[in-house]
């Protein structure tokens, strides 16, 4: 078991500390190795340029809206008459656009798309007059095709929900169940503790993208998020409900990425293999939105005729077969790969030519 961790953490040093030496590795027989390139199969090693993604604000049709918040000052007068003095302080919750930052900077960490400015936008907005949250897919489309975009991405603040949980007795948990899986739980118990006793906030919300050529909806997807503000309140005021919502929302706008990052494929093929393949040098690198770290699956073609017709076209077929981006080894349009199998049936189908895609973020 030991060797195992040995030999796992080795592996997740060599990508993550930048200790891989492509170079020095060299090309053997193995490595040699091309698939073939049938013309049918050409428009699947074509390399698109980043989508050009517009993220308009979120609809918000939660009760969390602006608040007013007052405070009280006593004083005394030059006269020596006690006075209160009121001010007012209005809290702007503004979580429709929250959501919309949040989501455009989701898709910067991500990659594989250019996302158009908010000033680009609200010129448009301005010059056709359109609506901020632009909630009409026909006006959303109008609106992606004056900014050049090929997807504009809309959603809905469904929901701001805040509520109290109560604090896990951990010490009852294990008396009642008893011995190890009672320790268990009471382990378990005590995380449960930390993490969600006390005020809790969660958030809903609901994205939408849209393709601006066909105006079709392509991908949606609601997802929750929470945020714990603990157990010393008696009740969030205005201004802990709002900044906790927007905690929330940030961690929702996360959990959507994965569904969402689909759309947004970044595509190429393996150049060279070094190493007996243990290393791939693939055609893909900052331009296309790639990132240190990110995991590449790698695709088989084969050409299929029609039995009926005798029309010919390309099949591609996943492998069970990753590669890992190395630290310190991404450049513009190239990177550096570590081949994350040892199986030598699975090696012999990994050649120069192999084509591989990003896959979805986690």
């Amino acid at each position: 078991m030991f060797k195992y961790l040995v030999l796992l953490f080795s592996v997740l040093c060599i990508v993550a500390c930048g200790s891989l030496d492509p170079l020095s590795m060299g090309v053997e027989s193995a490595d040699q190795e091309q698939v073939e390139y049938p013309p049918e199969c050409e428009k699947h090693y074509d390399q698109k340029a980043k989508l050009i993604v517009a993220v308009t604000e979120y609809i918000n049709r939660s009760t969390i809206g602006d608040a007013q918040m007052s405070s009280l000052k006593a004083g005394i007068d030059a006269k020596g008459r006690a006075t209160i003095e009121a001010s007012y302080k209005t809290l702007t919750a503004q979580l429709g656009e929250f959501a919309q930052g949040a989501m455009e900077s989701g898709l910067v960490a991500m990659g594989g798309a250019d996302v158009v400015a908010r000033a680009q936008m609200a010129q448009i907005l301005k010059e056709q007059k359109f609506q901020m949250t632009l909630a009409d897919p026909n006006t959303a489309v109008e609106f992606g095709s004056l900014l050049g975009a090929q997807y504009i991405i809309n959603g809905t603040v469904d929901n701001i929900n805040i509520f109290w949980t109560e604090p896990v007795d951990t010490k009852e948990a294990s008396k009642q169940v008893g011995g190890l899986l009672g320790a268990a739980i009471a382990i378990g118990g005590a995380v449960y503790n930390v993490a969600l006793s006390g005020w809790n906030v969660e958030a809903t919300i609901t994205t939408n993208v849209i393709d601006i050529e066909t105006g079709k909806i392509v991908a949606t997807k609601q997802a929750k998020g929470t945020k714990n503000l603990g157990e010393t309140l008696a009740f969030p005021t205005a201004e802990q409900s709002i900044v906790g919502s927007k905690d929330a929302l940030a961690d929702a706008v996360k959990g959507s990425m994965k569904e969402l990052s689909k759309n947004f494929v970044i595509n190429g093929y393996i150049n060279q293999l070094r190493g007996s393949k243990k290393v791939a040098l693939v055609s893909m690198g900052k331009e296309a939105g790639l990132k240190e770290r990110d995991r590449l699956q790698i695709y088989e073609t084969n050409v299929i005729t029609d039995f009926k017709t005798g029309a010919k076209k390309c099949g591609v077929a996943p492998l069970p077969v990753y590669l890992t981006v190395a630290a310190k080894h991404v450049q513009d349009d190239e990177s550096w790969t570590s081949v994350d199998t040892s199986d030598k049936g699975q090696l012999a189908r990994i050649k120069v030519g192999s084509i591989v895609r990003r896959v979805s973020v986690r």
